[in-house]
């Protein structure tokens, strides 16, 4: 509100002045957001019964660390898509979709769909969901991402700590909450 108030003020009543005043407001905006650039979004669809976890560049000179971590962890091979490069791994029942893609000069993007099952929580208020595979499809998965501890597991914690991600012997965790 209080932008929209500083936009709309008497100081902004020229075009040039409205133009600057808008400009001013977007920087102040830029200078709010977190200093990486990178974001993880997540989106709950109940009547789809599924949340989509996304993970970009959030602005243009960010930060894609986390996503370009995640896109070097998969397991997979690269494969061409109609979004360009990409990697994709998926469990057994398609409950748990992983998708990265390399988007040349605008960054790394990876998007997790999670469909709504016993393996996988997902509430709204607060947005939290998390997927738990363990036995044989947690070593499946398992087997899709590259270790990267000393102990031979796999650990992720994105920079704003809301999404984390753990693959151990017979244990597959993705985490999310705001």
């Amino acid at each position: 509100m209080k932008n929209t108030s500083i936009v709309s003020n008497s100081i902004c009543t020229t075009k040039t002045a409205a133009k600057l005043c808008a400009l001013l407001a977007l920087l102040a905006i830029g200078f709010t957001a977190p200093s990486s650039g990178a974001e993880t979004l997540a989106r709950i669809m109940p009547f789809a019964n599924q949340a989509m976890i996304t993970v970009y560049k959030s602005r243009i000179g960010g930060s894609d660390h986390d996503a370009r971590l995640l896109f070097d962890s998969m397991n997979v091979p690269i494969q061409d898509g109609m979004m360009g490069p990409g990697k994709a791994i998926k469990d057994s029942g398609q409950i748990l979709s992983w998708v990265c893609g390399d988007k040349g000069k605008d960054g790394y993007q990876c998007t997790f769909m999670i469909q709504k099952h016993a393996r996988a929580k997902i509430s709204s208020s607060p947005v939290r969901v998390r997927y738990e595979a363990s036995g044989a499809e947690a070593t499946d998965l398992g087997l899709l991402v590259t270790p990267n501890q000393p102990d031979g597991t796999f650990k992720f914690t994105n920079e704003e700590g809301t999404l984390s991600i753990e693959s151990w012997a017979d244990h597959f965790v993705l985490a999310y909450a705001e």
